[in-house]
């Protein structure tokens, strides 16, 4: 089935999953019965296009997320380079871990060495 424009306009707020209508007042606003609402989630091509959707919101919140965790790390927060370590993969999540950092004065910031993979920064994860 080939969806029209008011129905992928429908898909869009349904995926849009931090959305904090009821289904009633989506229905509404796209301009569908709630019953229409019920069968169109029961078509795939119309629930293919809703998970089109939420993959679209959680990659734009998920860079909305790093944008703020990339601010505390420049701001020198150490929860916050802590968690960009294990976000790059440069240490991994579980066990006590301790991670020793020793940085050499040129002028770049922590977060600049850390985001290009410079090796400008010494990291070990000993097991803690």
């Amino acid at each position: 089935m080939a969806l029209n424009d008011k129905q992928l306009a429908l898909a869009k707020m349904i995926g849009r999953f931090t959305d904090t209508r009821t289904k009633s007042q989506i229905s509404k606003a796209a301009g569908f019965s709630e019953k229409r609402v019920y069968q169109l989630q029961h078509e795939p091509d119309f629930m293919a296009a809703v998970q089109v959707e939420a993959d679209k919101h959680r990659t734009m919140l998920l860079l909305e997320c790093d944008r703020s965790l990339w601010t505390l790390v420049k701001r020198g927060d150490v929860r916050a380079i802590d968690l960009a370590y294990k976000r790059c993969g440069v240490i991994q999540s579980g066990g006590n871990q301790v991670v020793n950092v020793q940085q050499t004065n040129t002028g770049e910031t922590f977060a600049d060495r850390l985001s290009e993979g410079i090796g400008r920064n010494r990291i070990t994860a000993d097991e803690g």
